[in-house]
């Protein structure tokens, strides 16, 4: 995806005071905002996006301190990208715009470091081509998954699809992670992995 131009949504903003969702597009790509009844609001996003731009847009809502609920997102046969997060501000009364949520899948993340492992499996799968399924437990705390992302940015690695919930202060992650390209994740980026998952246990 192409650097795009900064809309007029380019920051956090008073919620609208209608309950229909807020939509934007720029591109290929398209977001939909919604307010949820419980707190926090939703996120929808779809179409095409550069390799890194789930770590970009998960490193960009924590450093608005927003925090990930759950997230679910899936690289479809097309190329498109399809995903969906639940998320909560800090701040009550602020609300992220759809314009803002594409400006910042389209922006380089800050950096964030790993989380907290505490358990993990790496198992070779067959879906998406084939793929590293990697299953993952760790203490929550805001900016982890962004901070996990660009880890794995970092070896050449990208989710293809990954389902992601916390629940009573941990998270429990599942991605299925291939290199650029949607091809199958190498040895070394395997072996890369398994050092640095088997070092955030002890930290």
């Amino acid at each position: 995806m192409t650097p795009r131009k900064a809309s007029a949504a380019t920051k956090l903003e008073a919620a609208p005071t209608t309950s229909a969702p807020d939509f934007a597009r720029a591109g290929a790509a398209w977001c939909e905002v919604a307010s949820l009844q419980s707190a926090g609001f939703r996120i929808r996003l779809g179409g095409l996006f550069r390799p890194s731009w789930l770590a970009a847009l998960c490193g960009g809502l924590a450093g608005h301190r927003v925090s990930i609920e759950s997230a679910h997102a899936r690289l479809t046969l097309d190329g498109a990208w399809i995903a969906e997060l639940d998320v909560v501000p800090e701040d009550a009364s602020l609300y992220l715009g759809a314009a803002r949520c594409i400006e910042l899948a389209d922006t380089a993340n800050a950096h964030s470091s790993p989380p907290r492992v505490i358990d993990y499996e790496l198992a070779l799968s067959a879906d998406h081509g084939g793929t590293l399924k990697l299953t993952l437990e760790a203490l929550d705390r805001l900016g982890l998954l962004g901070g996990l992302l660009t880890a794995l940015g970092e070896l050449a690695l990208y989710p293809v699809e990954m389902h992601i919930e916390t629940r009573d202060g941990r998270a429990y992650d599942c991605l299925w992670l291939a290199q650029m390209g949607a091809t199958r994740p190498s040895s070394a980026a395997r072996r890369g992995l398994d050092r640095l998952l088997s070092t955030r246990m002890r930290a």
